[in-house]
């Protein structure tokens, strides 16, 4: 564990600058050598800033704690205070480790839900509960029949937790056991198979505890390709450190202790949402517009059950849990106990039209907005709701339409007071709209610089060598390229940028960090091109940028008479759509000459864009609904302008995506085998194969021809009650395994057909078929 501190004399950010200029590149420098140490910066309490000059004139955060993950996974409520000073120039800081702000709250994890006697007590403490009264509502029987329920699952999981890491340190002890009579050389088949057993048993228990991780963590992007427990318990530590209020700035003063705190976060939303005026103004305007009898009749029209099931089903099933702490994934799973409750309280809220005071509380979580907040000020409330109250205002089908109605009120009163010439517009300088330059010339890179930084502090962050090949694709996919989507949105990004962002992205993919280079075993555009072109699938950034703005063109053309399309053509100072200004280099000029820059390449957008046939609107030939998607035309453009191959990348459904990768790199001889290390320059002791030392180490050799490997691949075949003949090479053997599934899988089914053979045994062959190729991936 470390811990570094001290006066660093260097700044991260020009935010910790106050009255004088940033030094760009000692501010690199300073956050390349704190990346590559693995350290983390603790948040600041007490005040902004550590240092200031003698007349106060200028300002730096110069002082201050850094920590590795080991020391935030052993106490992760770390955090440092500023304390005053008085002749010294420099704040002296303090390192704090404990807060307590009173018990945590229940939280259900989906990992019980899969429990037989999760289900079981579920079912008899639900039943088991009293009736409610006559006067009690169903909404708020539904909430009582809640923390009934909640009572007995508190016991049931400490009892759960106990028993889990009883059990846990017993087979591990087991193990232990029996690695030592291994060492003695005194073991046989029988403790073979125990062994196996016991190791069974663990990876359950494990399974089970990475799963409340994951959950903890709410890591969106990362579906699939990682079991790393570590990346997830580094996550959730990281989100602690963020979210935690460690003090407050109250009346002046820096408060620490949780009841102040509490106190004071208790009067100032009380204040925000209490009325001075209990009697709210309304008004009249002849621009409102009238409902007709149909739609009137369709909004008081009863819920049916189906629909409110419908309702809890489109949900998100692991949303942060409000008081309740029972996710909509519970009510789902156990729809045939809770949802007839479920199914009254929306119905009880419908007749009635109103919800009793406290059956409608809810948890105020602070989200804050700077990386060293001060105040109440500085932190953005979110209302985490209960279930009940989720599925209520779910089921409303005004609720998407709320904001419309509202603004519809608003758009009226400008409207009216544009009328009586007291509302009127104001120019503006250029502006940045959440970090979005607005004004500026974006054909300059440095206008670019925030969305860079942005990149930086993800991949910082998110650290390369936690995750493995699959989850780094799965960020440089979904998470790095939508990180820009604003940006490439809006203007085309000048040729430098995009070579800059695609080069952090390459060197994230292959492991590299900030201070230490990977070998890239493949060229960038090989791997991000289409699964059908022999990639991965990741996409460029340039086929994204142009695709984006193409869909302004699409959105025009369908949307002619929008009103933004009206207020676009004027501002341009184009007569009509789809022309372009030879006096204008606004932005939409840009989006108009997205065309003709697509035309340079090869791709006519008439060719995909074209009118119906009835002349009432267009429609995009690349989709089967023959609607415009970013996707289809990001798709096209790689295709031209990335190199292509013949053979598609073998992608196997139901495995994970690291092994499919592995499975990549092995088909286009990209390992780093020893052979290929030399071919690249790096100097080994050794190049013979270190598992039979027969022969240097290379793709065909490791994956085929090495005896060890053979031997583990026989009890591969062995377990999955198959083995394919000889082959000398990948691709020979990657394409027998293919056949010889095809062939399994088409005998089992004539089998089946004759009788012989049940649909179980059809489908746990199909499974050990896609078993048998993924382990052939390893």
């Amino acid at each position: 564990m470390w811990v570094v501190c001290g006066d660093f004399n260097e700044v991260r950010s020009g935010e910790e600058r106050l009255g004088s200029s940033l030094d760009r590149r000692g501010t690199k420098l300073f956050n390349d050598f704190i990346a590559a140490a693995d350290l983390h910066d603790l948040r600041l309490g007490g005040r902004k800033f550590t240092w200031m000059n003698a007349d106060c004139s200028k300002l730096s955060k110069l002082d201050r704690f850094l920590v590795n993950q080991n020391s935030l996974t052993t106490w992760p409520l770390m955090n440092e205070i500023a304390l005053p000073r008085v002749f010294s120039d420099h704040c002296p800081i303090m390192l704090g480790t404990k807060e307590d702000f009173g018990p945590i709250p229940f939280k259900l994890f989906n990992s019980w839900l899969g429990l037989s006697d999760f289900g079981d007590l579920v079912k008899d403490k639900w039943n088991d509960n009293p009736p409610c009264s006559r006067t009690t509502s169903k909404i708020d029987c539904l909430s009582i029949n809640l923390r009934h329920l909640k009572s007995h699952i508190k016991i049931w999981s400490k009892e759960l937790r106990k028993k889990d890491e009883t059990e846990l340190f017993s087979l591990k002890s087991k193990i232990c056991s029996i690695d030592l009579l291994a060492e003695l050389n005194q073991i046989d088949d029988n403790l073979v198979n125990e062994r196996m057993a016991l190791l069974a048993k663990v990876k359950d228990l494990m399974t089970k505890k990475v799963s409340d991780i994951k959950q903890k963590a709410k890591c969106k992007w990362l579906r699939e390709g990682d079991e790393n427990s570590r990346f997830f318990h580094s996550y959730v530590n990281n989100k602690a450190k963020r979210g935690r209020i460690h003090g407050l700035n109250i009346n002046g003063n820096w408060e620490t202790k949780p009841e102040l705190i509490k106190e004071a976060v208790w009067k100032f939303f009380d204040k925000k949402f209490s009325e001075s005026h209990p009697i709210r103004p309304s008004f009249k305007s002849r621009f409102f517009k009238k409902i007709s009898t149909e739609q009137k009749e369709w909004l008081d029209a009863p819920f049916p059950e189906q629909e409110i099931k419908q309702a809890v089903w489109n949900c998100g099933y692991n949303k942060a849990p409000g008081p309740d702490g029972f996710t909509l994934e519970f009510v789902r799973k156990f729809w045939n106990i809770v949802g007839k409750d479920f199914v009254e309280a929306v119905k009880h809220f419908e007749q009635h039209k109103q919800i009793k005071p406290g059956s409608n509380s809810s948890f105020i979580a602070l989200i804050p907005k700077i990386s060293d907040p001060l105040s109440l000020s500085d932190y953005r409330p979110i209302n985490l709701i209960g279930c009940v109250n989720k599925g209520v205002r779910q089921d409303d089908p005004l609720a998407p339409s709320l904001f419309i109605v509202a603004a519809e009120g608003l758009a009226i009163l400008m409207k009216e007071a544009q009328q009586a010439n007291i509302f009127r517009g104001v120019k503006f300088h250029d502006l940045e709209e959440g970090s979005l330059p607005v004004g500026g010339n974006m054909h300059l890179a440095k206008h670019w610089q925030p969305l860079i930084d942005n990149f930086k502090v993800k991949l910082i962050d998110w650290k390369a060598k936690l995750l493995s090949s699959g989850g780094r694709n799965c960020l440089c996919k979904s998470v790095l390229g939508a990180l820009g989507t604003y940006w490439f949105s809006l203007y085309k990004a000048p040729k430098k940028v995009l070579q800059q962002l695609e080069s952090m992205r390459r060197r994230f993919f292959w492991g590299a960090t900030t201070d230490t280079k990977k070998i890239c075993w493949m060229a960038w555009d090989k791997v991000i091109r289409d699964k059908k072109c022999g990639g991965l699938g990741i996409g460029s950034l340039y086929a994204l940028n142009l695709a984006l703005l193409m869909k302004w063109r699409w959105r025009e053309k369908i949307e002619l008479n929008a009103i933004w399309s009206k207020v676009v053509r004027i501002c341009a100072g184009r007569p009509r759509a789809g022309s372009v200004s030879n006096h204008n280099r606004g932005t939409w000029n840009t989006i108009c000459r997205v065309e003709t820059d697509l035309l340079e390449m090869g791709i006519n957008v008439g060719h995909f864009l074209k009118p119906k046939e009835d002349g009432n609107g267009w429609v995009w030939e690349l989709e089967p609904n023959k609607s415009y998607t970013v996707r289809s035309l990001g798709r096209l453009i790689d295709g031209v302008k990335l190199p292509s191959e013949d053979a598609e990348t073998e992608w196997i459904r139901g495995v994970p995506s690291k092994i499919n990768i592995f499975l990549w790199r092995v088909l286009h001889n990209r390992l780093p085998t020893r052979d290929n290390l030399l071919n690249r320059g790096v100097v080994l002791p050794s190049y013979d194969c270190p598992l039979c030392h027969v022969g240097p180490e290379c793709n065909n050799h490791l994956m085929i021809s090495c005896s060890t490997v053979k031997m583990v691949s026989a009890l591969l075949g062995k377990w999955v009650d198959w083995w394919p003949m000889n082959s000398s090479t990948i691709a020979d053997f990657w394409e027998m395994i293919r056949m010889a599934g095809k062939r399994l899988l088409q005998a089992d089914f004539l089998q089946s057909d004759r009788g012989g053979v049940s649909q179980r045994d059809v489908d746990n062959k199909e499974q050990k078929c896609v078993r048998w190729r993924s382990e052939a991936g390893k």
